[in-house]
């Protein structure tokens, strides 16, 4: 199967850019807004402590003021003028005392509210991008992907890079896959197997040599492979313990492997290089593993990270700068689809089966502006580069095209807007 551009012309990407593109603009647009609103939270919370804050300031001086009237004036030599005098300064400071209590709690209140509202809106969009990413699809830089036994059955785990600098990891559903269901045998991956692995220490003089190994029903403990690197760990039985790494890559055209013996005491007597007849295998063992997500890499299961150049987009709040890095990578072929597309109010592309039957489906661009509606000018032009927007003023680089008649009606709607 693949697919094509509105016009049969062959499309780059092997996934439906369409229903990624959905998704993007449902989460995206509420990602913005939430940032948005954010902002707006903790400027209004700053100008009010400001606000505040002036007040306390001008109350003190004005009090400053009072009690030094009470001084410089003339006290009758009466203990009912002199009580009245003590009373008032007393009073004055209480008064003093009582606003600034006031205005502590509501710049509590409001700090509170504003970090209530900061997380609330933080959780909703790590939420989002925990949607998008399960749905969307994007072109892969690099893959690495792992598998570790728990409870006597494989689990499944992977980590893209994106274009852009975005990294997504997520947990894989295995569930539905046979192959998934119990302990992986290196039979079942490379065939028979037998290699130069094992340590032998001679009861004469002790010397210590390797030996070969059957390796047929021992089974995959861990593993994490990439494009140029592979770790994965063995044991005899699935309830004990791995007693067999190997560490493999690839490197200037070849491929190389050390192996580890964990818990052997004779393994540093022994070279750390595998057998130059084993590599061969080792290197079918990491193809053939790998080859096992191929059926199950599309079920993300959940998503356990989402990062910006390595950074942690949740913990570091980096969701508007993602949406803005996502909107780079997405823009040349939104554009690129828009102008291929028969309907300029659709979106649309094909998809082609293996025996040339052709199916045609399409997004309507009204539907991805539906998002854009709630946000301020400077939210909607984040989204500008994807060329959605008929037109926005200072954002986007041609202006509509006028019709016969409307030249003033534009004219007075841009001093308006300008």
């Amino acid at each position: 199967m693949r697919y094509l551009f509105g016009d049969s012309t062959p499309f780059p990407l092997p996934f439906d850019f369409l229903r990624t593109l959905e998704a993007f603009m449902s989460a995206a647009t509420r990602v913005v807004l939430l940032e948005h609103q954010a902002r707006k939270l903790s400027e209004e919370t700053f100008s009010k402590q400001q606000a505040r804050a002036k007040g306390l300031e001008t109350l003190g001086r004005f009090h400053d003021t009072v009690l030094r009237s009470f001084g410089e004036a003339a006290m009758p030599q009466h203990a009912f003028a002199v009580a009245y005098a003590q009373r008032m300064a007393e009073r004055a400071v209480g008064l003093v005392t009582e606003q600034r209590r006031a205005v502590q709690e509501a710049d509590d209140q409001g700090e509170a509210r504003l970090r209530s509202e900061s997380e609330r809106a933080g959780e909703e969009s790590k939420a989002l991008f925990r949607t998008f990413f399960q749905t969307a699809r994007l072109a892969v830089e690099s893959t690495r992907l792992a598998t570790t036994l728990v409870d006597g059955r494989p689990d499944a785990r992977a980590s893209l890079v994106h274009p852009g600098g975005i990294g997504v990891s997520f947990t894989i559903g295995t569930a539905k896959a046979p192959a998934w269901s119990a302990p992986r045998k290196l039979s079942e991956l490379g065939g028979h197997l037998e290699l130069m692995v094992g340590i032998k220490k001679s009861w004469i003089g002790g010397k210590i040599s390797l030996e070969p190994l059957r390796l047929d029903d021992w089974v995959v403990g861990s593993a994490e492979l990439d494009d140029t690197t592979a770790t994965i760990a063995v044991r005899k039985k699935p309830d004990q313990k791995d007693t067999l790494i190997f560490k493999l890559r690839r490197e200037q055209g070849g491929f190389a492997a050390d192996v580890e013996h964990p818990g052997d005491p004779n393994a540093e007597s022994v070279p750390a290089a595998a057998e130059a007849a084993d590599l061969v295998h080792l290197e079918r063992l990491w193809t053939a593993l790998a080859a096992t997500f191929d059926g199950i890499l599309e079920d993300r299961a959940a998503i356990t990270a989402v990062t910006l150049d390595g950074e942690d987009v949740f913990e570091r709040r980096l969701g508007e700068k993602l949406v803005d890095r996502l909107v780079t990578v997405l823009a040349p072929t939104t554009l690129e689809v828009a102008r291929r597309s028969p309907n300029q109010h659709e979106l649309s592309l094909k998809r082609e089966s293996s025996d040339g039957r052709r199916e045609e489906f399409y997004l309507k661009r009204d539907n991805l502006l539906e998002g854009l509606q709630p946000l301020p000018r400077e939210g909607r032009a984040v989204f500008a580069p994807l060329g959605l927007d008929g037109w926005v003023p200072a954002t986007t680089v041609r202006p509509p095209e006028v019709a016969p008649g409307r030249t003033e009606e534009l004219m007075s709607i841009d001093i308006e807007e300008g």
